[in-house]
Parts: structure tokens; C-alpha cells; sequence
């Protein structure tokens, strides 16, 4: 199910009142193409009306490809990831589920997701071992951040 809100924020380099999108949920199937909207920085980038300059908002960003098997999610903290993860597992036991077929990745780094997105690219493979490996991974890369 697509979340997409607008929001009032003031710019950063200027104080103007402009108006942003937010991409919370954004689905592939539902809304054709928007792994390019995701996957370029422009879901999370919006020109200021008044001097012009691109603010980036980096907020929570669930993208769902469910024909791929793909859920790839943008959380702006580390404590937010064992949430994210532990909704999803309730949501994939359930009867029916949508996402019954899917695998998860949790993306701290926008950077990251972003390129994911855009190539619906992941290094690790969608196996029990891969996921594991992909989880050593962003540990010692949250480790090494300082997060």
C-alpha cells in the first residue's frame, strides 16, 4: 500500500517555505517507474522555489517490487532497523501475505538504497546465507560509521 504525503518545510540555505514530497511507501506495481524516482535521488530531493538550490531530505523510504521479490527499506537510524525487520517478518507469516515470497534489505545509507533502487541491485544473494552475510556486512558498516 503507497504512502506519498506532501509536507511544508522551510529551506535550509535561505528560510523560503517550500513544499516537498515524501516517498514513504512507493510500489512498483501500483505506480509504474517509480523505482527511477526512488532509484535517482529526486524522491529525496526537491528544489527550493526561491534560491533554487536542491535540498536533500533524507526520511524513511519503503520501496516494493513484489513482482521481483524485492522490499528494499531506508531507515534514517540503526535502532529503527530491528523494527523495520521485525514487522516484516509478522507481515510475511501472515495468511496471504503480500510478501510471503519477498526478501528484505534495510538500508541506513541513502546512498545505498538509492543505488539499489536504481539497480535493483544487491551483492548478496536473496538465500538464508547471503542474508546473513548481508547482515555481517551493515553491522560492521554501522560499527565503523559510528552508528
Amino acid at each position: 500500500m503507497e504512502n506519498i504525503i506532501t509536507r511544508t518545510v522551510r529551506c535550509p540555505a535561505c528560510g523560503a517555505k517550500m513544499e516537498i514530497t515524501l516517498y514513504n511507501v512507493v510500489n512498483e506495481q501500483e505506480r509504474a517507474g517509480v523505482g527511477r524516482l526512488v532509484g535517482s535521488y529526486q524522491a529525496h530531493t526537491s528544489p527550493c522555489p526561491k534560491c533554487k538550490i536542491g535540498v536533500v531530505t533524507p526520511y524513511p523510504t519503503f520501496y516494493e517490487d513484489l513482482d521481483k521479490g524485492i522490499l528494499f527499506a531506508y531507515v534514517t537510524s540503526k535502532e529503527k532497523v530491528t523494527k523495520v525487520r521485525e514487522n516484516f517478518k509478522k507481515a510475511k507469516m501472515q495468511e496471504n501475505s503480500v510478501y510471503a515470497n519477498c526478501k528484505l534489505r534495510v538500508f541506513t545509507n541513502l546512498d545505498n538504497f538509492v543505488f539499489a533502487v536504481s539497480e535493483h541491485y544487491d551483492a548478496y544473494y536473496f538465500n538464508e546465507e547471503g542474508y546473513k552475510q548481508f547482515e555481517r556486512y551493515m553491522r560492521a558498516l554501522d560499527e565503523s560509521l559510528g552508528l
